[in-house]
């Protein structure tokens, strides 16, 4: 009996580890030609920084290449449009076209395919013999939509979009100015997002019975050992 008990719990422990496992996975890479007028802008000011899609002013959509959706290679030529707006009020540290600022929040969205919010994002810039490089990374990412093929690379029904976090690693490049004294500038941007799947709900409570039955064997086990 004390076999099978046991059997039994560290069956119902393993399902626990299965059922509360993430799927991790790239399900977005985009770029901007050189070619392109569209631009996104970065303006420090007296009230923070906001770094947005599109020219100083109001965030609005810039049209990006994709070169990766759902892990897959899309046909040649694919776009989406690109939209955020991300704002900090954290200081500016730096000089001599090396910056950097932490502390950015906000909103983005890859037409119907990638939408969501972020926080602590981090702005960096960094100035070297090929003139001025940057980048844009979060780990605080929270997606509220993501598409089809999406979804089915992380293996996920429509209904579990909830709970679903990442990262965001944007690269900056061709600046204007060139050789930027603080973080007031235009360029242009491609990147990457990282998706981890948390279980649903269901897959939740099929983990905590796991646990009640495993730990119950083993109490069943103790109680028979005691009275033997």
């Amino acid at each position: 009996m004390s076999l099978k008990l046991s059997r039994f719990a560290i069956a119902g422990l393993a399902l626990l580890a299965m059922t509360t496992s993430a799927n991790s996975a790239t399900i977005l890479i985009y770029g901007q030609s050189n070619a392109s007028t569209e631009v996104v802008t970065s303006t420090t000011g007296a009230g923070g920084t906001t770094f947005h899609t599109g020219p100083d002013g109001v965030a609005v959509p810039i049209t990006v290449g994709v070169t990766s959706l759902g892990g897959a290679t899309p046909p040649p030529g694919t776009t989406l449009q690109e939209t955020f707006n991300f704002t900090s009020s954290a200081p500016v540290s730096g000089s001599g076209g090396n910056f950097t600022q932490g502390g950015f929040s906000g909103s983005f969205s890859f037409g119907n395919q990638v939408i969501g919010t972020l926080s602590n994002g981090t702005l960096s810039t960094q100035f070297g013999t090929n003139g001025t490089t940057g980048s844009f990374q979060s780990s605080n990412v929270s997606f509220t939509t993501l598409g089809l093929a999406i979804l089915n690379q992380l293996g996920i029904p429509a209904s579990g979009v909830s709970g679903i976090g990442g990262t965001l690693s944007m690269s900056l490049g061709t600046f204007s100015p060139s050789a930027i004294t603080s973080l007031n500038f235009s360029a242009r941007n491609g990147g990457q997002f990282d998706a981890s799947a948390i279980p649903e709900p269901a897959s939740v409570v099929m983990a905590s019975i796991s646990v009640i039955a495993g730990l119950g064997c083993f109490g069943l086990r103790r109680f028979y050992a005691s009275r033997a």
